[in-house]
C-alpha cells in the first residue's frame, strides 16, 4: 500500500513530497517527451520528465487533500487495462480492484527562457545495492509494474501548492 508523507518548512508550508510504494507506469526519466501540447509536433521545443504512480485510494485521497491543482485520476479495471496495455491481470497489484488511482508526476526540462534545467534538477533514478543507493538513471529503464519511492519538490504561490 502506497503512503503520501508530506515534509513542511519552518513556517508550515510544503516544500516535499513522498509517496512510498507506489507503482510505476509509463516512466520517462531518461530522455524527455514532448508536453501534452506539443505532442504532435515534428520538432517540440517543450518537454518533460514524467511517471505515472498507481496508489491506493486513501493515497490519492490524501494526494487531491494537499495538492488540489493536480489531482489524482480514478479509472475503472477496463480503462486501465487499455490504457497501460496490461493483458495478464496477474502483473496487477490487486488484480480484484474496480478502481485505479494514478498521480501524473512531472518535471518541465526548460526554464520558462527555452534553456535546459541545471543538471542538478533533473529527475534521477537510484537503486540500493548493498545498502547503497547507486544512480542508475542512464543506465537501466524504470519498468512498468516497478515498486517506486518518488521524492518530489513542492512549490506554493496563489494559485495553490503544487509537486
Amino acid at each position: 500500500m502506497a503512503q503520501l508523507i508530506i515534509k513542511k518548512d519552518s513556517k508550515g508550508n510544503i516544500n516535499k513530497a513522498i509517496i512510498k510504494d507506489a507503482v510505476a507506469f509509463y516512466c520517462k526519466i531518461q530522455k524527455p517527451s514532448p508536453i501534452y501540447e506539443q505532442r504532435m509536433m515534428q520538432n517540440p521545443t517543450k518537454t518533460e520528465y514524467s511517471v505515472d504512480l498507481l496508489v491506493d485510494e486513501d493515497t490519492a485521497d490524501q494526494w487531491d487533500e494537499q495538492f488540489t491543482k493536480q489531482p489524482s485520476k480514478k479509472m475503472t479495471a477496463a480503462k486501465f487495462k487499455e490504457k497501460f496495455k496490461i493483458e495478464d491481470e496477474s502483473v496487477l497489484p490487486d488484480p480484484k480492484a474496480k478502481k485505479f488511482f494514478l498521480i501524473k508526476v512531472k518535471q518541465a526540462a526548460q526554464k520558462k527562457d527555452g534553456s535546459d534545467i541545471h543538471p542538478k534538477m533533473r529527475p534521477r533514478v537510484a537503486q540500493v545495492v548493498h545498502g547503497k543507493p547507486v544512480d542508475i538513471t542512464f543506465k537501466e529503464l524504470v519498468g512498468n509494474g516497478s515498486k517506486v519511492d518518488v521524492l518530489m519538490r513542492a512549490n506554493e504561490n496563489d494559485f495553490g501548492c503544487f509537486a
